[in-house]
């Protein structure tokens, strides 16, 4: 076992692994009632400000929900306590025996790996964002040159205009396209180069009150912490279309205060008109990849009709997502109603260490090991329903002078008196119409084949370890199950693994406190028994 394959099943990794996927929901469900609002509010700052207020909803339900996923899985390091084995272990395969037809099975199989594959992601797309704030840093040193002292003085009237003391600097660039604003502590505006000579006056006051307005919200940082929820959020589309909106409604909101201020809202649209135009000489593709964009913004600035963004894609993904999750619920296979279990004895506590020590060394002399879980094949038994209850229905009670009498049977009548013989001999209550002990194995023969089947046994429980067990000596007293994770076994080494603890109080012919272990290293649900616990 590996240090990864480790990490990966241990308590902190599956929590996160299921906060991710509970997160998908919740994104989506974030981004649908963001929709629905966006159709009643009218603002551009209540947009805004409803388009953040559901970013921050949508980090803080995934907080939220890892530490409720947290102390589940933390649970899971100390041993399940059973009051009841029989439903015990019930409940254990319900979470271990699934089939591999259920989707919950593969989700069950794909989970550890969840959280390195995000891991992996966040690396990816944070270092996409570093290199984008190094880039940034470095167009603000290279290629650029102050700007004539005349606009940087009227960079400072309109800076008082719109109450911002920091000092900002206003630089010319041949890097960018646009103006930007690059910084948060000492922010500088970086204008392309031409733009403070080939517009007029008016119009580039008006896209410096813009890019002010953008330093006076401090928009270059909300934007940096954006960018970090995307990036450890990348995977949920809700996250993206909050995100687009946060940004759609952060430029209605700058354009609203140009307009505001200067009550002028065709000067404006002119000069946003102007500044693509411009920019459209020195790069053809700029405009096709943000002159629809910016249409919509002009639009919207002269008051033209212009249709609300459109809240399909949230519903989409949440109705997705909802049908999704739905039908892996429905798809899980429920557990079978099975009979009465055994009573038992006792219930798991901390005496059940001693005894557990104290029974290792009788347990391995006596107990079959997994090495010959099921006798082999009949060799002279006829190939029809004798060969079958000889080889699967009492493979596990049938003694080998029995096996040897019954294969030297000749007739089908002699079989059939056979049978009855056996159960007859096993009968607790002879002469009596039901016959206690069959009924009580073929239960649990069925309990076996309907809880502990693998792709291993060929979907038959009986033919594995744990359903052998079960068959021959029924529920346990004492059951500990230990689901995946850093565990300390009986004999004190570490597992790594999910294993389970089955304590039986008492077995004839083998003696008391007899304790079986069945670990699960392969994640395969097959839970091999173990047959010494002091050398694992």
């Amino acid at each position: 076992m590996t240090y990864i394959d480790t990490w990966i099943q241990s308590e902190a990794a599956l929590a996160i692994a299921k906060t991710l996927l509970h997160s998908l929901w919740e994104g989506s469900l974030a981004a649908l009632v963001l929709a629905a609002s966006l159709r009643l509010i009218r603002t551009s700052h209540r947009r805004y400000a409803a388009a953040c207020a559901t970013l921050v909803v949508i980090v803080a339900a995934a907080i939220g929900t890892f530490f409720l996923m947290a102390p589940s899985a933390a649970n899971r390091t100390q041993p399940t306590r059973v009051f009841d084995a029989g439903l015990a272990l019930t409940a254990s395969v319900a979470g271990d025996g699934l089939t591999d037809e259920s989707p919950r099975f593969v989700l069950q199989r794909l989970l550890p790996w969840i959280t390195p594959a995000w891991l992996a992601g966040v690396l990816l797309f944070n270092l996409r964002q570093v290199t984008s704030c190094v880039a940034a840093r470095r167009m603000r040193r290279r290629g650029t040159c102050p700007a004539a002292d005349a606009w940087q003085n009227r960079l400072n009237v309109i800076q008082s205009r719109l109450q911002i003391a920091r000092p900002v600097m206003l630089l010319e660039s041949s890097l960018t396209l646009f103006p930007l604003v690059v910084g948060h502590m000492r922010p500088a505006i970086l204008m392309p180069l031409g733009v403070l000579t080939g517009l007029t006056t008016e119009q580039v006051e008006l896209i410096l009150m813009h890019e002010l307005a953008h330093i006076r919200r401090r928009d270059y940082l909300i934007n940096m912490l954006q960018t970090v929820v995307e990036g450890c959020m990348f995977y949920n589309p809700g996250v993206w279309w909050v995100s687009k909106t946060i940004r759609i409604e952060r430029e209605h909101c700058c354009d609203d205060t140009v307009v505001n201020a200067t009550d002028s809202a065709h000067a404006y649209a002119a000069a946003l008109t102007a500044l693509e135009e411009n920019r459209s000489s020195r790069a053809h593709l700029a405009i096709a990849a943000t002159g629809g964009h910016l249409m919509k913004r002009i639009r919207r600035i002269l008051h033209h009709t212009e249709p609300a963004s459109s809240p399909l894609l949230p519903i989409f993904n949440a109705t997705l997502l909802i049908v999704v999750l739905a039908g892996m619920l429905t798809a899980w296979p429920a557990a079978p109603a099975e009979p009465e279990p055994m009573p038992v004895a006792s219930t798991v506590g901390a005496s059940a260490s001693p005894a557990i020590a104290s029974a290792l060394p009788e347990f391995t002399a006596a107990v079959p090991t997994h090495q010959n879980p099921i006798p082999g094949p009949v060799q002279n038994a006829p190939r029809d329903s004798y060969a079958l209850w000889l080889e699967e229905d009492v493979a596990y009670i049938i003694g080998d002078e029995e096996r040897a009498a019954f294969l030297n049977l000749a007739t089908d009548q002699e079989r059939d008196r056979f049978v009855e013989q056996f159960w007859q001999r096993r009968d607790a209550t002879p002469g009596t119409a039901d016959n206690e002990f069959k009924e009580e194995h073929y239960r649990r023969v069925a309990y076996a084949n309907a809880n502990f089947k693998t792709l291993l046994a060929s979907g038959f429980g009986w033919k594995t370890d744990r359903g052998r067990t079960y068959i021959q000596w029924g529920p346990p007293d004492e059951l500990e199950v230990h689901g995946a994770g850093t565990h300390v076994g009986p004999d004190g080494t570490i597992r790594p693994f999910p294993f389970q603890l089955w304590l039986y109080r008492y077995i004839e012919g083998i003696g008391a406190d007899v304790l079986i272990e069945f670990d699960d290293p392969q994640g395969t649900d097959e839970y091999p028994r173990v047959a010494d616990t002091r050398r694992r």
